[in-house]
């Protein structure tokens, strides 16, 4: 599970240091387009725009991941170690009801909606753009099954104490 864990964070590390590269590039091209030739660019301004979304969604997994989300720890904090950690298994659960739902099934559903309509700059479907959004939900899920895993063997290590 931990390679798993290892391969996925390698792939959206990589993933959204190759989108904040191409939108930088992006911004530099509109720019200059923009005020050097005075023709600005449309196709580039709506690439950056979905590159952004791509990019926040995917960040946001990888993050999530990597367990450094925010949180308000100072009320988990007052409690034992073991209650801790039931505290912490049970928000993953609340947060793979969300994954699923809101991010899987429903980014799922709102991307096929979207495949008919073609956004007129990039002459691609919309929903390719939208697609994102179930691929960092089931990064998400992932994540969440794994921190579940290792909340586990982490309690389990609690009773061995």
């Amino acid at each position: 599970m931990d390679t798993i864990k290892n391969i996925i964070d390698i792939i959206l590390k990589w993933l959204t240091i190759i989108i904040f590269s191409l939108a930088t590039i992006l911004v530099i091209y509109q720019v200059f387009t923009r005020y050097a030739l005075h023709s600005p660019s449309s196709w580039s301004e709506s690439a950056i725009t979905y590159g952004f979304i791509w990019f926040v969604l995917l960040c946001s997994a990888y993050v999530f991941g990597q367990r450094e989300h925010m949180n308000m720890s100072f009320i988990r904090d007052k409690f034992s170690k073991k209650v801790q950690i039931i505290i912490e298994f049970i928000c993953e659960i609340f947060i793979e009801f969300l994954a699923i739902v809101a991010f899987i099934i429903g980014g799922y559903n709102m991307s096929v909606s979207q495949m008919m309509q073609i956004d007129p700059s990039l002459k691609i479907p919309v929903g390719i753009i939208y697609a994102v959004v179930p691929i960092s939900g089931v990064c998400m899920l992932f994540y969440c099954i794994y921190n579940q895993y290792m909340l586990i063997k982490e309690l389990k290590n609690q009773k061995n104490i």
